[in-house]
Parts: C-alpha cells; structure tokens; sequence
C-alpha cells in the first residue's frame, strides 16, 4: 500500500481519511509555493502519484512507491483520461513534472 508523511516519505497509506487530508494540504501548499514556472519537486510529484494511481504495478503507482520514475510511461497514465478525478493545478503540476523529468518540455 502506496503511504506517506509530512516531509515527503514514505510511511503511513495514503487512502486512510487522516493521511489523504494531510496530503492534499501538503499538495495544495507545494502548489502554491512553486516558482513562477510552476515547477513542483519530487516529493510533491510523488505524493500526487501517490493519491491517483490505479495500482501498485502502474508508472505512477511505482513512482510513489519507491521513486522510480518511468516519465513517458506515467504521462501515458496521466493523459489516458481514467485519472479525471484529479483538481485541475495538481494535474498540470504533475504533467509539468514528468515533463521535465523526460526532458521533453515541449508539449
């Protein structure tokens, strides 16, 4: 089960309603606080990944679990349109992460 704390490891699951509360505040604050590009580190892309995916066996679910980074795979996941439940500045925080990650940048 895909878990998380404060300073952006891994340690309690993401899907109890106390830890998804904290996430999404440590998320929405992450955003918030972004330079002018927008541009998120890999805690908070992580902690994102950690709140959508669909599995453990997924780009994104790997991501949040462990820190490997698939970047083409996880934007295939991202832009495939089943995750549709995620809030609008998350999606292009994420999206522009994995974008940089890839070092493709040009979408």
């Amino acid at each position: 089960m895909t878990t998380i704390n404060t300073k952006g490891a891994i340690t309690a699951p993401v899907n109890e309603p106390e830890n998804e509360r904290v996430a999404h505040e440590l998320i929405n604050r992450a955003i918030k606080q972004a330079g002018p590009d927008g541009t998120i580190g890999p805690a908070t892309a992580r902690l994102i990944a950690a709140t959508i995916h669909r599995g453990e066996t997924t780009a994104l679910g790997r991501f949040a679990a462990t820190g490997v980074l698939n970047p083409l795979e996880a934007s295939v996941e991202l832009w495939d349109g089943s995750i549709n439940e995620l809030p609008p500045a998350w999606w292009r925080a994420l999206d522009m992460y994995l974008d940089q990650e890839s070092g493709d940048g040009a979408r």
